[in-house]
């Protein structure tokens, strides 16, 4: 992938493969509360959590008002943080299989403040015990897909997303 936009076109139209429902700013169907994120060239931009349905208006506004484009923010519905099991960054390398992971039952990026590393069959064994068998196997598809890349996801304890049987969703596929 170039960039975050062609990686968010991607993921939005679910060819990297499960996700939570995905919204634009012209969307008005929306669920209770949507995590609001501005796609910019590279990772660690704008991201806005839990934003009630009834904000959402407000929040673009302002977003607009403060030089952010509508057509460059998305929004999905707002992950269960408090069923999460796992969440991370995984990829493969020379050596195996390698992650940066934390159990914490929060958003991602505070998550990752508490992360640690495992790295080889450790990590397949972490998977295997808590992904599904679908979502596991997406996980690995992934890797084969766009080797060199960071997958970064979730596994929580029930099935979520628009995917038959997965406890996993992805958030980002990287290597930019």
């Amino acid at each position: 992938m170039l960039n975050k936009k062609e990686m968010f076109n991607l993921l939005r139209t679910g060819r990297l493969g499960n996700t939570l429902r995905c919204y634009t700013a012209y969307d008005t169907d929306l669920p209770t509360s949507v995590t609001v994120r501005y796609q910019g060239e590279h990772g660690g931009g704008l991201c806005l959590f839990k934003v009630l349905r009834d904000k959402v208006p407000a929040v673009l506004k302002e977003l607009e008002q403060d030089g952010h484009s509508l057509d460059r923010i998305t929004m999905n519905e707002s992950a269960p943080d408090h069923r999460l099991l796992l969440q991370g960054e995984l990829m493969q390398t020379d050596k195996g299989l390698y992650l940066t992971g934390s159990y914490e039952k929060t958003d991602m990026r505070s998550a990752m403040k508490k992360a640690w590393n495992a790295g080889g069959l450790r990590v397949n064994s972490i998977l295997k015990h808590l992904a599904s068998p679908v979502s596991y196997d997406m996980l690995m598809d992934l890797l084969d897909r766009y080797p060199g890349h960071v997958v970064e996801f979730g596994i929580y304890d029930c099935f979520l997303g628009w995917g038959r049987g997965h406890n996993t969703v992805i958030w980002e596929v990287r290597n930019y």
